[in-house]
């Protein structure tokens, strides 16, 4: 099993809030009878700066 994690990509949106965005990818063995499976998951999420501090 094996999992893959793109870089992010962050886009500010001011100061204090910015939108993440990456994507994971994760192979697994093989399954009977079926050949191996593969699974993308995307994440989109906003984080914003609140005293200092980055919250997601």
């Amino acid at each position: 099993m094996s999992l893959y994690i793109d870089p992010a990509e962050i886009d500010g949106i001011d100061d204090d809030a910015a939108i993440l965005h990456f994507s994971t990818q994760l192979t697994g063995s093989h399954a009977y009878p079926a050949a191996p499976h593969q699974a993308d998951t995307v994440i989109l999420a906003i984080a914003i700066r609140r005293s200092g501090d980055w919250w997601v």
